[in-house]
């Protein structure tokens, strides 16, 4: 993200505040104290990465970290879904690095603090802040969508395309003068709820649109390598010089390996906390039980004990149910977004990815982002494998050198992003879908549906000129209820009347009366 030890010395934009003083806890990120362990005071899931120097960056428990507070208890829950506010906190980082470059007292106190305090070295310190502002600045920019996203959302498929294919990717060879295809930009304005981890492994496909393949460790692998190239990761994108090459980037490719393959591997679904928020009514459950099996259970399978206290079990693979847009109902933007955009390729026309005739797909002048973005995670993934970095690094955690050498084999080597020959409509065909899987942990992860728009289970099993077209996000106070946050207090309001915003579709069963709703509501806290 930018340099650690920049990152305690700057203040916030318009005063002398410390930017770290609270912890981000104004942005809805989770502080953690300082230590010995954390002598900076990173906020949960912000950490020392010493990929390429010592720089601050991100793991996935900085957007898949959650807590529910109830009556003055606070759980937290590892690989639920964050409601921090990401574009308030990039934006209001790039105005803090651009007032410290532009503010020569706040510059004085930054140096000093990282420092810098001879002439020659501020000067130095001076020119290097301005570069990465600048580039921070450009980064920022391509991530501002019309309507801010608010907490708990992001448009992360908009993020990684612009970052790709209108920062990354230029229409020259990489010796001559950066040109970034600027045409290649499109606001970001198709949020998405943070998905929460526990038994992502498993299933078949994943993202909101299932877009992304998940059988093999290394389709995992190019899933978190894309979400990585939709933030801080920096990339040399050009054409390989010869087929094995792929692209240089600052993805620390075998870690990104072993977090997915052992830490997510082993999330468990949060069991329904009785203890703080009362039993469930046992009265209802059977009757809910019945609920689900007629209205729920044909696109959301239940899971027996067996396979929910499984999740590091490979051979336990969960198929998800794709849904057609149009059937389904619910807000379209994030998947026709991914299914229809269209790109230049730049420097890259013509590459494949993996460069085997019959594997990767062979990029055309003009083609589809998800194609691009799909030849840009392989040949990532690709220059990561051929570098040895994984080789050595899997010999000496858990695999043997003779297995970790198979896995660099380049016909071993998987296309992470499902795609098709079928175009309707100037359009992906078999991308026009959303996902419907397991409900493990259901009562943990609201607000619901794909983009966060209806705020409990309850509104959401109304019929939808039912729910509520406004609702307040970024609560963590829980209603045990209705099963969701307070939705009357919090730090931003969302309008489900904007673009990407709808809570429209997903009426399944809303012709049951209020009894049998809260009957199922009980039956979806024991998922």
């Amino acid at each position: 993200m930018l340099p650690l030890n920049w990152f305690p010395a700057l203040e916030h934009p318009g005063s002398e505040e410390m930017f770290l003083g609270d912890g981000l806890a104004r942005f809805g990120y989770l502080p953690s104290p300082t230590s010995a362990a954390n002598p900076h005071g990173l906020p949960v899931g912000f950490t020392e990465d010493k990929n390429a120097g010592t720089w601050v960056g991100l793991t996935c428990a900085a957007c898949h970290t959650s807590q529910i507070n109830y009556h003055g208890s606070a759980i937290r829950i590892d690989g639920g879904s964050t409601d921090a506010d990401v574009y308030a906190f990039l934006s209001e980082l790039s105005k803090a690095l651009a007032e410290t470059v532009s503010d020569p007292a706040k510059f004085a106190r930054f140096a000093t603090r990282v420092g810098a305090n001879e002439a020659r070295t501020k000067r130095d310190l001076h020119n290097e802040l301005s570069r990465f502002m600048a580039y921070f600045a450009t980064f920022v920019d391509a991530s501002t969508p019309t309507s801010p996203w608010g907490p708990a959302r992001a448009d992360a498929f908009g993020m990684i395309f612009n970052r790709v294919a209108a920062i990354d990717l230029a229409d020259k060879p990489y010796w001559a003068w950066f040109q970034s295809l600027e045409s290649n930009y499109q606001v970001p304005d198709a949020p998405v709820s943070y998905p929460s981890l526990w038994g992502t492994p498993r299933l078949d496909l994943v993202q909101w649109n299932a877009v992304a393949e998940n059988r093999q460790p290394y389709q995992r692998l190019g899933r978190n390598i894309g979400e990585a190239l939709g933030v801080f990761a920096r990339i040399n994108l050009r054409k390989p010089a010869t087929p094995l090459l792929g692209y240089p980037s600052s993805v620390n490719v075998a870690n990104q390996k072993i977090i997915e393959e052992t830490l997510v591997h082993a999330l468990h679904s949060p069991p329904w906390p009785s203890l703080i928020f009362g039993a469930v009514d046992q009265a209802k459950i059977a009757s809910g039980s019945a609920i689900y099996k007629k209205y729920c259970s044909d696109c959301h399978k239940p899971l027996t004990i067996e396979w929910k206290n499984t999740p590091d079990d490979p051979t336990r693979v969960i198929a998800v149910k794709k849904l057609p847009v149009g059937d389904v109902g619910t807000d379209p933007s994030m998947a026709v977004n991914v299914a229809c955009r269209m790109a230049d390729t730049g420097t890259l026309a013509g590459t494949r990815q993996p460069p085997v005739i019959g594997l990767g797909h062979k990029l055309e002048s003009r083609d589809f982002v998800v194609n691009l973005v799909s030849n840009v995670v392989v040949g990532v993934e690709e220059a990561g494998l051929f570098d040895g970095t994984i080789q050595k690094l899997s010999a000496s955690h858990t695999e043997s050198p003779t297995t970790a050498h198979s896995h660099l084999q380049l016909q071993n080597i998987p296309i992470p992003f499902r795609t098709s020959t079928v175009i309707r409509d100037n359009c992906l065909q078999n991308l026009e879908v959303y996902k419907a899987g397991p409900l493990w942990g259901i009562w943990a992860t609201a607000p619901y549906l794909h983009n966060g728009s209806v705020p409990n289970l309850y509104q959401l099993l109304l019929p939808a000129d039912q729910r509520v077209k406004t609702f307040s996000v970024g609560s963590r106070e829980f209603d045990s209820v209705n099963v969701g946050f307070d939705y009357t207090t919090g730090t931003f309001e969302l309008d489900t009347t904007i673009k990407g915003n709808s809570n429209s579709g997903h009426e399944y069963g809303t012709q049951m009366t209020d009894e049998e709703r809260r009957q199922l509501i009980e039956y979806l806290k024991t998922l």
